[in-house]
């Protein structure tokens, strides 16, 4: 069983092709669609990939049932509309410029984190396999 902050996760569920977390807390910020974090007051964030500490990726946001509480994908194929205009069949990788979002180019330069969010499975879906932080140096 992995910890993550607040969250006890088994190693099964994190491994699982469709796992998602409910009524995770959240700011009010994050929208459906971000990459997300949970910071020290276990609250989910939008996650970026400037520094490691910002990087520590939970998932995407699926749904919001109110402004501060909402659906997490761990792993699996998300939700139709989720996503649009991705390239079909690319891997995504989180934003070192703009939190929660996902881009198809990696972070290059020194002190960057490199993180997979997943494979676009066609224009509007995402295959998410959070992958392992890698530090730019």
């Amino acid at each position: 069983m992995s910890i993550y902050n607040s969250f006890s996760i088994p190693s099964a569920v994190t491994q699982n092709a469709n796992a998602v977390l409910e009524n995770v807390d959240c700011d009010p910020s994050v929208t459906v669609g971000d990459v997300v974090r949970v910071n020290s007051s276990g609250i989910a964030v939008k996650a970026l990939a400037d520094a490691l500490a910002n990087a520590l990726v939970l998932g995407v946001v699926e749904s919001k049932s109110e402004p501060e509480l909402a659906t997490v994908r761990l792993s699996g194929i998300s939700a139709e509309g989720i996503f649009s205009g991705l390239a079909d069949a690319t891997q995504y990788f989180l934003s070192e410029t703009t939190a929660g979002l996902i881009t198809p180019t990696a972070p290059v330069l020194s002190g960057q984190v490199v993180v997979k969010i997943g494979q676009s499975y066609g224009t509007d879906r995402l295959l998410v396999q959070i992958g392992e932080r890698v530090l730019r140096t």
